[in-house]
């Protein structure tokens, strides 16, 4: 009877403290999210398109540095379990990651500074991605440490505070007419620098550890390399099928235009990134622990989480469609051309960017390589019909692509490559989908017709 009464009382205090998880997770998105609004709004007015069109490349460059040769040692230890061997083999893991994106880094900015004739990488440049890809990739093990030991407040806490932090910065030096493109590398740069003080700080505070003792045995270290090679086609996947055709938009049209089309993507993308960056790791020990119990793919766990992903993603995608021309207004201010067709254009793909965040957390919990490289291969085709377009009629051309490819194609393509592990009967996620896409898309044509 006692033991009885101490595992229900254990439950209980799982199930209030994974609640209350979730709860900061999402309010530290939502603080994160109003950050960035209002430093984007001061900086859009300060800066100019132009040179949030140069920095679309120094974004891209560096985020598909950081993503092609990320093994995931965070994922790794929440799927694996946090014990002293993973750990380590995280850690070295991370360390593999960062001398490869370094490198990697350092020849793309080589050859993508030579294509794009208005881009000025400087020394200064260079210096703050380094210090962005090493802070990235140093907090990830501390970041699953804070996960575990369920330390959300900590975990929110330094997210909210290096993004507060590094806008008021980055406000502070275009006030004082810094260089554009210095002014938001700064920005990323130092986010990722204060995010990993914090993390480390909160782990020293709330003297986390691994688990001393391996469960199950040790996991070698060429195990956790091929978990990372099975999650990276995932992650520059989801990246791809968000940012391919910003980051090489200012290569194809002027930059002021450019600019305006990689910061809507942004603005309404963003969002759902910070939120698999942050609530992922949650979910995905969560998942993890149903998958344990059960290899079912439609638990109801896991349908609850691909419903909540869809519904919010499409009350977005209705709010930004509906009300794009005040949004623009107010976000953009003058000088920002067409841009509420592109915030109508890049809300009509938001419910399938939820479906592709899905999939690729199912993927890591039901690891299956062949699925991986199907799954990066279907969520490009959405940038390169945007970046098709756009080298075909223009900006315009490239906008009905991304709406007609990337909101409607690519979950339908998804649901081929992912049949195992549907959340859902077939008919039933098809149904969804199409409801999802066809009123922001109704609301994106009427956009396009007034121009």
């Amino acid at each position: 009877m006692a033991n009885s009464q101490a595992l229900a009382s254990s439950m209980s205090w799982a199930k209030n403290t994974a609640n209350r998880g979730v709860t900061y997770l999402v309010m530290a998105q939502i603080a994160v999210l109003c950050i960035s609004t209002v430093a984007f709004a001061v900086l859009a007015r300060t800066l100019g398109p132009s040179s949030f069109g140069t920095f679309a490349g120094v974004v891209f460059v560096f985020t598909v540095s950081s993503l092609l040769t990320d093994l995931s040692p965070q994922a790794f230890l929440l799927v694996r379990g946090v014990s002293s061997s993973n750990y380590a083999g995280a850690q070295r893991m991370a360390l593999i990651s960062l001398g490869s994106s370094i490198v990697l880094m350092t020849a793309l900015i080589a050859i993508y500074g030579s294509l794009d004739r208005d881009a000025d990488y400087d020394l200064m440049t260079y210096i703050l991605l380094v210090v962005g890809l090493v802070s990235q990739f140093a907090m990830q093990a501390p970041r699953a440490l804070l996960v575990v030991g369920h330390k959300y407040a900590a975990l929110t806490g330094s997210d909210v505070l290096g993004t507060l932090m590094a806008s008021i910065a980055a406000v502070t030096m275009a006030h004082f007419g810094a260089m554009g493109l210095h002014v938001l590398t700064l920005q990323l740069g130092l986010t990722m620098a204060l995010r990993y003080i914090l993390v480390r700080s909160g782990v020293f505070v709330f003297k986390l550890r691994p688990v001393p003792v391996d469960a199950g045995g040790a996991v070698s270290l060429g195990e956790g390399i091929r978990f990372g090679l099975t999650v990276i086609p995932l992650n520059i996947g989801s990246y791809m099928s968000r940012s391919l055709d910003s980051g090489l938009m200012p290569l194809l049209l002027p930059s002021s235009t450019a600019g305006v089309y990689a910061r809507s993507y942004q603005l309404v993308i963003v969002p759902v990134t910070q939120a698999q960056l942050a609530i992922g790791p949650w979910v995905l020990n969560r998942l993890g622990a149903a998958a344990r119990r059960s290899s079912n793919p439609r638990e109801p766990l896991f349908t609850k989480a691909w419903l909540a992903l869809t519904s919010v993603s499409t009350a977005g995608a209705l709010f930004i469609s509906v009300f794009s021309i005040p949004i623009a207004a107010i976000i953009f201010g003058p000088g920002w051309p067409n841009a509420p067709l592109m915030l109508a254009c890049m809300a009509a793909t938001l419910p399938s960017l939820a479906c592709n965040t899905y999939f690729a957390w199912a993927t890591q919990i039901f690891p299956r390589r062949r699925a991986s490289f199907a799954h990066l291969a279907v969520v490009l085709l959405a940038p390169i019909s945007a970046l098709s377009g756009a080298v075909i009629g223009g900006v315009n051309w490239a906008l009905i692509g991304l709406v007609f490819v990337g909101g409607l194609m690519q979950p339908l393509g998804l649901l081929l490559v992912h049949k195992k592990v549907l959340p859902v009967a077939p008919s039933k996620f098809v149904l969804v989908v199409s409801l999802q896409w066809s009123v922001p898309a109704i609301l994106f044509c009427i956009e396009l017709t007034r121009r």
